[in-house]
């Protein structure tokens, strides 16, 4: 029971490998950027993403490895046509100068949200633009499981059950 994702081209908000609120019972595998044929330029290759992505869930536990692969692309982007470079910080979320998603713009090899638990992940940076930085692990989850508790108005580890484990592997592109 494992998933693919792959991006060829075009624009999207978020992306995900993995499950909203549902677990993957296997791998995930998300790969950006690659060839695609017959295609307008925006769409050989060089897919925009414009908040962050996942190779993990949302919410949700991969019980296997959560791999990304990117080809090339864009995160924390959008794609404008009448622009000059093409590709624009995706910055406004309400308003314009609003910088409401400033933090946006990365690529985390597990997920996202309370329960996204991810036991081991696996990052290359072939090419492409990241907006923000690049993470083997997870935006406000794990990877590994354990569990918290609430403890003088914060989360504290509760108790620790495995570790897991993250690689991260840069061979070109930006962040």
């Amino acid at each position: 029971h494992n998933t693919h994702v792959e991006l060829l081209g075009g624009e999207l908000r978020t992306v995900y490998a993995g499950g909203y609120a549902g677990n993957v019972e296997g791998d995930t595998y998300l790969e950006t950027g690659g060839e695609a044929w017959d295609a307008p330029r925006h769409a050989e290759g060089n897919p925009t993403i414009r908040r962050s992505a996942y190779g993990g869930g949302e919410m949700a536990k991969v019980t296997g490895t959560a791999k990304v692969d990117m080809w090339n692309g864009h995160v924390g982007y959008y794609y404008d046509d009448a622009a000059a470079d093409k590709y624009v910080k995706e910055l406004d979320l309400r308003k314009e100068g609003d910088n409401l998603l400033k933090e946006n713009g990365n690529l985390y090899g597990a997920g996202y949200g309370v329960g996204a638990v991810v036991m081991k992940t696996q990052v290359n940076l072939y090419d492409g633009v990241i907006r923000n930085g690049l993470y083997g692990g997870a935006e406000i989850a794990t990877v590994g499981e354990g569990s918290v508790k609430l403890e003088n108005n914060k989360y504290v580890l509760d108790q620790y059950i495995k570790g897991g484990e993250t690689t991260v592997r840069m061979y070109g592109g930006l962040v």
